[in-house]
């Protein structure tokens, strides 16, 4: 068991994602001191994915930084815990965020006040921000011309 705790390991840290499998049959052991090893490694690689992902999201929202004039009022579509919501408002922009029921994040996570919408209709009138912002959102999306047409209606002309 050592020996696959440790390949498990090695594999995650290689970024293989057949380390996961291996964990969690581990987790099914019942060696209660394996089955925390194997919790305290997994544990240990969710940590590992968090950081990743973070670094990502502040590359990916600096990179559009300069598209985003101080006091533009701006929508982020899909906002999860409002963390990049909070990093725009850090540049002076007035910013609304939205997300579907869900996908909330837990309270203790939350960076920016999310309202929830439907998923379909933008609770918002015609015109009302200079910029609409989404982040691996619209993959998820069930009507992507449904939703493309409600960025269209809720951005202000000239918009983007």
């Amino acid at each position: 068991m050592e020996i696959r705790l440790r390949a498990a390991e090695v594999l995650l840290s290689l970024d293989d994602p057949s380390g996961i499998d291996v964990l969690k049959a581990e987790l099914s052991n019942t060696n209660v001191t394996w089955r925390r090893r194997a919790a305290s490694v997994l544990l240990a690689c969710r940590r590992k994915e968090a950081v990743h992902l973070e670094r990502l999201r502040e590359a990916e929202i600096e990179a559009v930084r300069p598209w985003f004039p101080p006091s533009a009022a701006v929508l982020e579509l899909g906002a999860g815990s409002g963390w990049q919501a909070a990093r725009i408002a850090t540049w002076g922009c007035d910013v609304t965020a939205v997300d579907v029921p869900g996908s909330d994040a837990p309270a203790t996570a939350q960076h920016w006040p999310v309202r929830h919408y439907d998923g379909a209709r933008l609770p918002f009138p015609d015109g009302s921000f200079d910029l609409v912002y989404s982040s691996a959102v619209l993959e998820h999306v069930r009507d992507l011309p449904l939703c493309l047409e409600e960025i269209r209606r809720v951005l202000r002309p000239g918009g983007r």
